[in-house]
């Protein structure tokens, strides 16, 4: 089936106007997929979340609906919205946005076989090719090594995955799980892992990397940042600071989720997991790290800083744990300080912990990457 097909169907029906800014007001029965995938920046992500949750899933659809309009790239809310109806049964919808999150970047075909959601329109023949197509193309990624991973927590969240280069399902494997930063994302932060062919340390970095699976998330947040939709660890639309603060402790527990989701399915060696992050996602690297010290050989901070509601009791219980601090000197954007202070309180609860500096601003330089790598094989 031409890979275009099952959305192109429904572009020659007559559309009704439809109220974006009041969902309450939107029919998701007479809703067109191709009245919504035009961006105009809002989120109403936690209304469709909690209404999901308590399975009203027309009253989800609605709110699904408004966050694909003005974020036509959240994959995350167009997934869940083929889920929504495909648990009313539309078999048409369901098919439709299932195709539009498969275009964006939602490729885990293994979760789209189990997801509970789709059972009353699993049957159907369009349903049928799409899920055809998908496992063609699935091949072509599993050949060139990079897939996708997605996780269950309170709605579907998103992971790019690479593959050791050696690959064995019968063989434990390293596990690098990378956070990043406010407003990035999985795809735009592969680059790192991927795009090393220019730069002087191209083989080591390359070679170091390539026995690891290598995991990179969304946060879970939808954050607009004008061309594209990043991502956040914080709610920042959230009213109050107490919230936010939530938020970014609940994205901590997202991670670990994560964690236990890729331990169950892929072969890693959970002696050797680590955590590496870059700044909002540095932040997050030390609350999720610093938590659960059993779960981690080491935890790396680059250009981040360490919460002060982390507790001296918090960092007291996790003092076993191996820590790396990178920070630029000239960084403007989370000052060099933040990461000496890190570095202070760590080493006064007898941590081994390394600070590594370098001449520069906000960024993850190459020669503390590599660094990096070679301080997580001595681990």
């Amino acid at each position: 089936m031409a890979k275009n097909l099952t959305l192109c169907l429904f572009l020659a029906l007559p559309l009704l106007a439809v109220d974006w800014n009041n969902p309450q007001h939107i029919d998701p029965s007479t809703v067109e997929p191709a009245q919504v995938f035009t961006a105009n920046p809002d989120s109403l992500h936690m209304l469709a979340r909690e209404a999901y949750n308590k399975e009203n899933y027309l009253e989800a659809a609605r709110y699904y609906l408004a966050v694909a309009h003005y974020q036509p790239d959240n994959v995350t809310a167009i997934y869940n919205l083929a889920c929504c109806y495909g648990l009313v049964g539309d078999e048409k919808r369901a098919v439709a946005f299932l195709n539009a999150a498969w275009e964006r970047g939602f490729s885990d075909l293994e979760h789209i076989k189990k997801d509970p959601d789709f059972k009353k329109v699993r049957k159907a023949e369009a349903f049928k090719e799409l899920m055809a197509r998908f496992e063609e193309e699935t091949k072509e990624e599993e050949e060139a090594g990079i897939g996708s991973f997605s996780f269950h927590t309170q709605t579907i969240q998103l992971a790019s995955l690479i593959y050791p280069a050696d690959y064995d399902s019968t063989k434990a494997s390293p596990l690098l799980v990378f956070l990043h930063g406010r407003g990035g994302s999985a795809q735009n932060s592969m680059h790192l892992f991927t795009d090393v062919e220019e730069l002087e340390q191209s083989e080591e970095i390359t070679a170091k990397l390539s026995s690891y699976f290598i995991c990179v998330p969304d946060a879970p947040y939808p954050l607009d940042i004008g061309a594209e939709i990043g991502h956040s660890w914080v709610l920042e639309a959230a009213p109050d600071g107490k919230t936010r603060q939530f938020s970014f402790e609940r994205s901590a527990d997202l991670v670990m989720d994560m964690l236990d989701e890729l331990i169950a399915q892929y072969p890693i060696d959970t002696t050797r997991v680590y955590l590496f992050g870059f700044s909002q996602g540095a932040g997050l690297t030390y609350m999720a790290g610093l938590a659960h010290p059993d779960r981690f050989a080491g935890i790396a901070s680059f250009g981040g800083w360490l919460d002060d509601k982390l507790t001296d009791e918090v960092l007291a219980q996790a003092k076993d744990l191996q820590v790396l601090i990178v920070h630029g000197t000239e960084d403007k954007v989370v000052p060099y300080e933040a990461g000496k202070n890190a570095y202070k309180r760590l080493e006064k609860h007898s941590y081994e912990v390394t600070l590594e500096e370098f001449e520069g601003g906000h960024f993850i330089h190459p020669d503390k990457f590599l660094a990096m790598l070679e301080w997580m094989e001595g681990k």
